[in-house]
């Protein structure tokens, strides 16, 4: 959906010079707390003014309040901001003020942030988990972890980075062609063939 602009002007104003996003329900398993832990040491190494934006409902209560006082911890309270409950438009917005989107995830299915994500020409720093992998293709940046340094200086390479950049986005195209609901139909046949071959039964 088009972006709502009145929303994106209100986040571009609260936004610093890098603005992070992660999308998901705020519980464990979404880790949105390392995402938190990197923008803290992206602000001490890199950029320090660098914000970050978690969107997602409060599934997991004690999670959420929980996220929010490690947040004041690391004095970071001006520095992210929590939205839930809302709208299409809105989200769209915040994929239009991000820089990047960061997913560290400790297990992911399809993962539709990452989708929206390319969708929008958002660079993805990901760790690699689940499906995220397969989801990205050659798209983003997969990490074998999560420590804050790490993550933090993939965040700097895709933004400050040109080249980087363009290497995270390079094949946006192509993979939304694959992950297209007209494209699951020959991809499941193709697997099942593969599966059958494998096992010695009839295509």
């Amino acid at each position: 959906p088009p972006a709502d602009a009145a929303f994106r002007d209100r986040l571009q104003a609260d936004a610093g010079s890098t603005t992070w996003l992660s999308v998901g329900r705020l519980v464990p398993n979404k880790a949105h707390h390392l995402a938190i832990a990197a923008l803290f040491a992206y602000r001490m190494t890199a950029d320090p003014s660098a914000t970050l934006v978690v969107v997602g409902s409060p599934a997991e209560p004690h999670y959420a309040a929980a996220l929010r006082h490690y947040t004041a911890q690391l004095g970071l309270d001006g520095a992210v901001s929590f939205l839930s409950g809302i709208s299409d438009a809105e989200l769209a917005a915040c994929y239009d003020v991000a820089d990047v989107l960061v997913m560290l995830s400790a297990h992911e299915g399809f993962g539709v942030p990452l989708v929206e994500a390319m969708r929008r020409r958002v660079p993805v720093v990901a760790r690699d988990a689940g499906a995220v992998a397969e989801v990205l293709g050659d798209v983003g940046v997969l990490l074998p972890g999560t420590e804050p340094v790490q993550v933090a200086a993939a965040v700097g390479s895709v933004h400050s980075d040109p080249e980087a950049r363009e290497r995270a986005l390079a094949g946006v195209d192509g993979q939304l062609r694959r992950l297209a609901i007209e494209s699951a139909g020959k991809t499941l046949v193709e697997t099942l063939t593969a599966v059958a071959g494998a096992s010695g039964g009839e295509p």
